[in-house]
């Protein structure tokens, strides 16, 4: 098309033609807009995008502990010593000679605290000694399931590894005088003069 410029960078004639296409255009009335309904939307352009690669770091990973309780498996396992004392143990009629209170220590102070304690009770030819770990909370107040008594649930764990692990003949929970659920008797092997580390 020829002409002139106008003041929006078309020419007259595209100017022209602008204008008699706006003159024969009727706005809707509200009952026409009503029954033909409102203008479809344009369905938005999304960008190309790659899907996101799940790995091991990015997705959160959300621990249920469900493993039987401290005092369950200590209850469960097999008496590794003779039945009398084993049934004496449990019901608190031999004595702890020797106490440690856990509770409120870190796991890892608790669990250097254990194992030193134990070195040196039997070194010193005790049988007997008391473990309070505390309770903790209980399952009933944690909604993810999740156990809270950390050093509680630790106890048999840590017992299990050398070299509290040889010095060891059995641990039971204690008897409620003692501290309950809270509370763990640990039998000692007898000192035959051996250095543990």
């Amino acid at each position: 098309m020829s002409g002139k410029k106008g003041s929006r960078g078309l020419s007259r004639d595209d100017l022209e033609i602008w204008r008699r296409v706006t003159d024969t255009v009727v706005p809707l009335s509200k009952s026409s807009e009503a029954a033909i309904g409102p203008a479809p939307k344009s369905k938005p352009i999304l960008p190309d995008v790659q899907p996101i690669r799940r790995t091991e770091t990015a997705i959160p990973k959300i621990s249920v502990d469900l493993a039987p309780g401290t005092v369950d498996r200590l209850r469960a396992a097999t008496p590794q010593m003779d039945r009398r004392n084993y049934d004496r143990l449990t019901r608190g009629k031999l004595r702890p000679e020797r106490r440690i209170d856990l509770h409120g220590m870190t796991a890892a102070a608790a669990h250097g605290a254990l194992r030193q304690f134990l070195i040196g009770a039997q070194a010193q030819g005790v049988r007997v000694v008391l473990v309070v770990t505390g309770k903790g909370r209980t399952e009933d107040d944690n909604m993810t399931g999740q156990r809270r008594g950390v050093i509680r649930h630790a106890l048999p764990h840590w017992l299990d590894q050398e070299p509290v692990r040889s010095l060891i003949v059995q641990a039971v929970p204690a008897a409620k005088k003692d501290g309950g659920s809270g509370a763990f008797y640990v039998y000692l092997r007898r000192n035959r003069g051996g250095v543990h580390a």
